[in-house]
């Protein structure tokens, strides 16, 4: 939750979402691989949950 606060904070300084702009393409490539994990960790706890509500939903 902390780390969503902090990246919604663009108006002071010039940044993405993902912190300050990248200036080369190493940290660009750095910040894609960043970004990619944490879509992978987000669409594994929709997943989880999904299932989760599909066992209550069966055993009702």
């Amino acid at each position: 939750m902390e780390e969503l606060k902090r990246s919604t904070r663009t108006s002071e300084t010039k940044t993405t979402s993902y912190g300050p702009r990248p200036s080369s393409w190493p940290d660009l490539m750095k910040q894609t691989r960043l970004f990619k994990e944490e879509a992978k960790a987000v669409q594994l706890m929709v997943l989880e949950a999904m299932s989760k509500i599909v066992r209550k939903s069966k055993q009702q």
